[in-house]
């Protein structure tokens, strides 16, 4: 390979690197979402913050609280439209009696394992869904959003879906609901209840 060559092999993967859309992410940034509801026996406070943020590369610190109980972890994410479509985790390390646990997550199941306190799981696939045009309020701030609604069963019950995506809301997802569909019952509800910046450099 000739320097002219690698040359313009080189200007070509900056120009690629350059044309990349940048995080919207910066250190500091956090959001606390609450859940609540039938699914769990306590509500659930989960806050993630940005606890450094390199290009694309952003490392996140969760922490997920239930009555008394704690668990704490930081996920390395490369921000891509791609990985956040996937959840792709590039490094998973969990927070322990002051240790540093680097977990495998094969499969994202130490991730899924983290978060269980927050999840919700259908029986079956869902049905009826719907995207339509919708508004949430977040700190104050109205949102221009989509609400995807979806049926599935949980616990032998009809039951309906609701979740809101704001593009120009930070975190994307604000609040979502899935009740019984036959009692009325909250199954589980999310709201923000907190998002900003810590001003940490």
């Amino acid at each position: 390979m000739t320097r002219a060559t690698a040359a313009i092999l080189l200007a070509a993967a900056c120009a690629h690197l350059a044309s990349a859309p940048p995080t919207k992410y910066r250190t500091g940034d956090f959001v606390v979402y609450r859940y609540s509801g039938l699914f769990s026996r306590l509500p659930v406070l989960l806050r993630e913050e940005v606890v450094a943020q390199r290009g694309n590369r952003l490392s996140i610190e969760v922490t997920a609280r239930r009555g008394d109980e704690e668990r704490r972890w930081v996920q390395v994410v490369e921000d891509t439209p791609g990985n956040r479509a996937a959840n792709r985790v590039e490094e998973l390390v969990e927070l322990k009696d002051g240790k540093r646990i680097r977990l495998e997550n094969r499969d994202n199941r130490d991730l899924v394992q983290l978060y269980e306190w927050t999840l919700i799981f259908p029986e079956g696939p869902a049905t009826d869904r719907r995207l339509v045009p919708c508004s949430d309020r977040v700190e104050g701030q109205s949102f221009s959003c989509e609400c995807v609604s979806a049926r599935v069963r949980m616990m032998g019950h009809p039951v309906e879906i609701v979740e809101r995506s704001c593009a120009d809301f930070l975190w994307t997802h604000s609040s979502s609901l899935a009740r019984d569909m036959e009692t009325g019952d909250v199954i589980q509800k999310v709201e923000v209840v907190q998002a900003g910046n810590t001003g940490a450099p």
